[in-house]
């Protein structure tokens, strides 16, 4: 019987096709041949999501999910579906950029997830060991072209110190969770990657007015934020300013408080709203359309 390698190219092509993308990642682990021969024919991963605690780094590939942790002695163990692989004298983080590095040769764009457990901070040394590791990894690679980026637990200053590493005009959307210190938030302004992108969000984390003044998110397509306070000179520079915006479709910006009632609100787009438990109007601007609803805390605008 002849060897897989020794049929012709387009009978191994029709061989590899049938291969999900996680074993071919594996088969590329058996000998020289068969990396060159997968290496040809690619992997292709609509998303990637690399999840990172303290014990583990999880490497979510399309629908299916590769754990990395350390061996109960020494080296890792790799984890999937059920299957289990020790692979000696190598740590667990090591062993999982190496593979990752392989994936992104693979990959034109993606969706990158990163998250440090523990908020807390408690494991202070492991978490710095990981984020030095990371930024290492990412200095070794010339530019890495991610669509999305969602960055949940991180330090701010960690978050500055990996976002440049990815190419501003690729990365579309950015997306922080339970991070720490919005006040440095001008430095991520000046970034070109914050620039560029398109969407934003901010979920479960509270920003103060004066940490993200909403002018700076004009520039973006759509944006979700939750703010302290929502204020009558925001609304005021959504209206005047935001909508006439060529770029913007849309915003939901939730609030804890405001100075003003959700009537008050819509009569600033409708002058002649009428008092309801409703306020859902449409605002003309440019020769644009768009839809606002106001409540006790949210306010939503979207372009029709």
């Amino acid at each position: 019987m002849p060897e897989l390698l020794d049929m012709p190219l387009a009978l191994v092509n029709q061989i590899l096709e049938k291969l999900d993308p996680e074993d071919l990642l594996a088969s590329r682990k058996v000998c020289q041949k068969l990396r060159t021969a997968v290496d040809k024919f690619g992997i292709h991963f609509n998303a990637i999501e690399v999840i990172c605690t303290v014990d583990n780094i999880l490497m979510k590939l399309n629908e299916s999910l590769i754990t990395y942790t350390n061996a109960s002695k020494s080296g890792t163990t790799v984890t999937y579906e059920c299957r289990r692989k020790t692979i000696g004298n190598e740590d667990f983080t090591s062993r999982a950029f190496k593979d990752l590095e392989i994936i992104l040769e693979q990959v034109p764009k993606f969706t990158f997830r990163i998250e440090l457990y523990d908020s807390k901070r408690k494991n202070q040394k492991n978490m710095t060991k990981f984020i030095t590791s990371f930024i290492n990894f990412l200095k070794a690679k010339d530019c890495i072209h991610v669509k999305e980026i969602h960055f949940n637990r991180l330090l701010f200053d960690d978050i500055l110190s990996i976002l440049p590493f990815f190419n501003a005009k690729v990365l579309e959307n950015i997306k922080l969770s339970e991070t720490d210190n919005l006040k440095k938030f001008e430095r991520l302004a000046c970034l070109e990657q914050w620039k560029n992108a398109k969407t934003f969000e901010t979920p479960w984390v509270l920003v103060h007015n004066c940490q993200i003044p909403i002018e700076q998110l004009f520039h973006l397509e759509r944006f979700k934020i939750v703010i302290d306070d929502f204020f009558k000179q925001n609304r005021i520079d959504i209206r005047d300013d935001l909508l006439q915006r060529s770029t913007f479709r849309k915003c939901e910006i939730l609030f804890e408080k405001s100075n003003s009632t959700p009537f008050e609100i819509a009569k600033l787009f409708k002058p002649d709203v009428s008092k309801s438990d409703n306020y859902e109007v449409e605002f003309s601007i440019g020769g644009k359309m768009f839809r606002i609803i106001s409540s006790t805390n949210c306010f939503l605008c979207e372009i029709l």
